[in-house]
């Protein structure tokens, strides 16, 4: 009976490693559902388990559910700071809900690799520092030619004027996977959108909905288009379609804000607006949002983010920085 007590907590915990090992194998083939059902019924059995809150962030990550991610990677910390990755998890889910400079800390923590800078590439660009960015993107893109880091290049490349070599970039992207609808979709937003060439975005995004007709991105960028074009029952299908396929993505509800502006409606813009600040933010396109706001809202109270985690740092604050806001884009291309 002795021998038994011993080794029951062996075999259990065995057999729990084997139970986190199955997600992370979800994880891996990039299937995040999965791997939140399977963390739900786990962490009802071990609701401290930190490895577990780590990799149910991870997957939130993936699905762009950027609030619920953050809130689990505290609570991962809280129940064991050195668990593997997470400082990698937390800055990403802060980046994906534009708290930029918590972000920042955080991926500076995070183990050196390859995803680490690249999600720092990322944040700086997003930060405006696409000094910073470029060089990253570039040391990149000499050990791996990948089309992620040639579409985060191209936002960069654009902002700082070099528009052919970020056109250049996206083609690439295309050439190298063209089954890839991130790649259509990104050509479609940050080259011919922003140039005003709506038609032909449109095809881009044709292209990318027809290797995923539920790409959330996609549907929205065609609506934003087609607004431009002046169809603005169409645009409103694709904005309630985008909503419905990703809740967590601010940039819809900007986009339903700017409808409502065209349509007259103040308060209705406003009531969106307020929505994509409480999803936290679009902070690609800051700088238009808050004019926006200033000119069809100032009677209201000011807009703030409610991310729902705990500062990074006890007393720490968001730095004023410049944020990117005049090349949209980024790896959600919203």
């Amino acid at each position: 009976m002795l021998l038994l007590l011993l080794i029951l907590p062996t075999l259990l915990w065995a057999q729990a490693d084997r139970k986190s090992a199955a997600v992370r194998k979800q994880l891996d083939r990039g299937s995040p559902y999965p791997a939140i059902r399977k963390c739900d019924q786990l962490l009802k059995e071990r609701p401290r388990d930190a490895l577990l809150l780590c990799y149910r962030a991870e997957a939130r990550n993936m699905i762009g559910d950027f609030k619920n991610a953050a809130f689990d990677a505290s609570m991962a910390y809280r129940s064991d700071p050195d668990v593997p990755g997470l400082m990698l998890v937390w800055g990403m889910a802060l980046k994906g809900g534009g708290h930029l400079d918590s972000a920042r800390v955080l991926l500076e923590q995070a183990e050196a690799g390859s995803e680490r800078d690249t999600q720092l590439a990322m944040l700086h660009s997003l930060l405006g520092n696409c000094d910073r960015a470029l060089e990253l993107f570039d040391a990149l893109l000499e050990k791996e030619e990948r089309s992620l880091l040639l579409r985060e290049r191209a936002v960069c490349r654009i902002q700082k004027g070099d528009t052919v070599g970020g056109w250049s970039d996206l083609d690439r992207c295309i050439e190298l996977d063209p089954r890839d609808p991130a790649a259509w979709n990104s050509r479609g937003l940050l080259r011919f959108a922003a140039q005003g060439s709506h038609q032909t975005a449109l095809e881009d995004y044709r292209q990318a909905l027809k290797l995923n007709p539920n790409y959330s991105f996609a549907i929205n960028n065609r609506g934003a288009s087609r607004m431009a074009l002046g169809d603005l029952n169409k645009a409103r299908q694709d904005f309630a379609l985008a909503g419905r396929k990703n809740p967590n993505n601010p940039y819809v509800d900007f986009n339903k804000g700017l409808l409502a502006i065209k349509e007259g409606s103040e308060d209705a813009a406003c009531v969106h607006f307020r929505e994509a600040m409480r999803k936290g933010g679009v902070p690609q396109s800051a700088d238009r949002f808050q004019q926006l706001w200033e000119a069809h809202c100032s009677s209201r109270s000011a807009p703030e983010k409610e991310l729902g985690v705990p500062p990074v740092r006890p007393g720490e604050k968001e730095q004023n920085k410049t944020r990117r806001t005049n090349a949209p884009g980024g790896s959600n291309a919203p």
